[in-house]
């Protein structure tokens, strides 16, 4: 067996710490500019009431605030001229149920990207995140006319 003096020991030890956190900042960094920053794992399902719908965007994302119960959560939609174009609205007093990854914001808010949202009680289900969790408007273009084609019509 051998023995590794203590300063090496030590450096050794920090440079595995450094490229521990430099893996994690690149992958989170990778996740974000792919726009699939969606984490399955803190997946939710709340139901509630649409109480406003924010002027700020998040992430680039169009964002509403949902009361359900006592709580509110910030949800994450879509880029604006995907709902703009897609004819999808979050009208103040929809029920709806939101399918997505929950997280807290810097001020400390709830927040959940959405995957899916169901408006009840018609049940019908918009989807923003499609297979391997990627946003539905990832390869699209902000002009792009075959957008309806393959997402559908205005809701």
């Amino acid at each position: 067996m051998s023995h590794m003096h203590p300063t090496r020991c030590k450096k050794l030890e920090s440079f595995l710490v450094v490229f521990a956190l430099s893996v994690m900042v690149v992958g989170v960094a990778a996740a974000e500019a792919s726009g699939n920053g969606y984490d399955e794992n803190t997946e939710i399902a709340v139901t509630g009431k649409v109480i406003r719908n924010l002027l700020e965007q998040h992430r680039g994302l169009h964002c509403f605030v949902l009361r359900s119960r006592s709580r509110e959560y910030r949800v994450l939609t879509a880029p604006r001229w995907f709902l703009r174009r897609m004819g999808i609205r979050f009208p103040i007093g929809a029920d709806i149920t939101v399918v997505g990854s929950k997280f807290f914001g810097h001020d400390g808010s709830r927040c959940v990207v959405a995957r899916t949202i169901t408006l009840l009680p018609d049940g019908e289900k918009i989807v923003l995140r499609g297979s391997g969790l990627k946003p539905v408007w990832a390869h699209l273009r902000p002009g792009s006319s075959c957008m309806r084609i393959f997402y559908g019509t205005p809701r």
